[in-house]
């Protein structure tokens, strides 16, 4: 009986959600032995990552301009603060945003609502 290479290249609990689907749709569809199907399906996930589509989230100033949503910046800072930890959960301090920050951003969202026009 031949030695088979059970080696794997990717492990299960390091693949972020998008590859654990696209893992487990390659593997299930496979029509090899479970071992091949096993490395299609990481040559897959290693596709996918070159790709490299799973970026950083878009910063939430610019959603709201490509909303075209006019918001002076009295109302931005307190909607850009609690925006900001929706959408970075792992960086924000508990701390808030600096003053500074939220002025930069004000300007991003301002400058950016022509890129939507």
């Amino acid at each position: 009986m031949p030695e088979l290479n059970t080696k794997m290249l990717l492990r299960w609990h390091e693949l972020g959600p998008r590859e654990q689907m696209v893992w487990a749709a390659v593997f299930a569809q496979a029509d090899e032995e479970p071992v091949s199907a096993a490395h299609a399906a990481d040559e897959t996930v290693l596709s996918l990552r070159a790709l490299a589509i799973d970026g950083e989230a878009r910063a939430p100033e610019y959603d709201l301009a490509k909303l075209g949503l006019n918001i002076d910046r009295e109302a931005f800072d307190p909607w850009y603060r609690i925006a900001y930890q929706i959408t970075y959960p792992r960086d924000y301090s508990g701390l808030g945003l600096t003053e500074s920050a939220c002025a930069a951003a004000y300007e991003r969202y301002r400058l950016s609502r022509a890129d939507f026009y």
